[in-house]
């Protein structure tokens, strides 16, 4: 649908080249730029809200490096979405631990399936959790028993390029936002530091972020901060 729109705003914009020469088709191509840029978010603000990450079931697996060669990871965890027939109530989550002053082969980020628990109904499936309790491969299980409040914001994208526009609107309005006394004091933040975020692919076309403002170390479950506890 996005490819065909664009195709159909270059036409529009050869056509106006065709018969209004040069200046119609400069026009044209600002106009049809403006428009892919809308429809991409570009323009689109982004709001931070207090929400609370509802209770539920994790499974993840660690890794450790630029969070741009994320990729494969991704595929990891939709195929395995795949191999045990997963519906939509599982969803991909990531939780990222360290922000751009960090070394890029040293950040460390956890990426798995998240499951909401609102009731005992909610049933977890069993292939998916026998296969995460065997070690051997790299997946682990935390149960977030409690919701948390934390800071939220949520983002509808088209595709992938729109969907990286959310993410980076995102963190530079928690930064900014991070810096402003009144908001911090306002949400009862003491510090600016933020220590793990998480990113919640409710859909296909929708993403949310929190931002937890309490029970941190729930959070931590990279197995780099179980080691520095030991230490």
């Amino acid at each position: 649908m996005f490819t065909l729109r664009i195709i159909l705003l270059l036409s529009v914009s050869f056509l106006m080249f065709k018969f209004y020469g040069i200046t119609g088709g400069i026009l044209g191509l600002i106009i049809s730029l403006v428009k892919i840029l809308y429809s991409l978010g570009y323009m689109k603000s982004i709001k931070i809200f207090k929400r609370s990450f509802t209770k539920g079931i994790v499974f993840t697996k660690d890794y450790k490096g630029s969070y741009n060669n994320l990729q494969n990871a991704f595929n990891e965890v939709n195929t395995l979405k795949a191999k045990f027939h997963l519906d939509k109530s599982y969803k991909i989550i990531c939780f990222f631990y360290d922000n751009h002053k960090v070394e890029e082969s040293k950040k460390r980020s956890s990426i798995g399936l998240y499951k909401k628990q609102s009731s005992n109904d909610d049933k977890i499936d069993l292939n998916l959790e026998d296969f995460c309790k065997d070690k051997n491969n790299g997946f682990k299980i935390t149960v977030f028993e409690n919701s948390v409040p934390s800071l939220y914001s949520n983002w509808d994208f088209v595709n992938f390029f729109s969907m990286m526009i959310g993410i980076k609107k995102f963190y530079e309005e928690l930064h900014d936002s991070l810096k402003n006394k009144y908001f911090r004091k306002n949400y009862k933040i003491e510090s600016e530091e933020i220590k793990v975020c998480v990113e919640l692919f409710e859909s296909d076309s929708n993403m949310t972020f929190y931002v937890p403002l309490n029970q941190i170390d729930n959070f931590l479950i990279h197995d780099d901060f179980k080691q520095e506890k030991k230490e």
